[in-house]
């Protein structure tokens, strides 16, 4: 003898059970975009012409509609030889790429221009710090 009790709570389990795949997939996605977006992201590289300097134009964090990005430039020669700085493009919120930087390769150094929609050019210069070997 089957009552509409059990029928009921067989119809709410089921209904539920849908509910919560659904909320459990929705969040995995979500969860998934957020760190997509906010990981840091490799735009551009370029190298010095004798081939010992890497210059990597790196994304830190992006604005999720409007503002700026949070970017970083790094010139390495080793693992061990860095140099980094951390700084902020005025885009209006755009995806930033190969267009907002330009880098010119000097004798002692590299010259980077961040490029933004909302600001004046930012200009920066990276010394060679070589070291005499004996």
């Amino acid at each position: 003898d089957l009552n509409y009790k059990d029928i009921d709570m067989k119809n709410f389990l089921k209904k539920h059970a849908v509910l919560l795949i659904t909320l459990s997939t929705l969040f995995i996605f979500l969860a998934s975009a957020f760190y997509v977006f906010t990981r840091p992201r490799l735009i551009a590289t370029s190298i010095s012409p004798d081939g010992k300097y890497t210059l990597s134009f790196i994304e830190t964090d992006s604005p999720f509609i409007f503002g700026s990005s949070k970017v970083r430039i790094l010139l390495e020669k080793s693992e061990k030889e860095r140099q980094e700085l951390n700084t902020e493009i005025s885009n209006d919120g755009k995806y930033l790429d190969e267009e907002n930087w330009n880098v010119t390769w000097k004798k002692d150094y590299v010259e980077v221009l961040l490029i933004g929609e909302e600001q004046g050019d930012e200009d920066l210069r990276f010394y060679f710090i070589d070291k005499l070997e004996k």
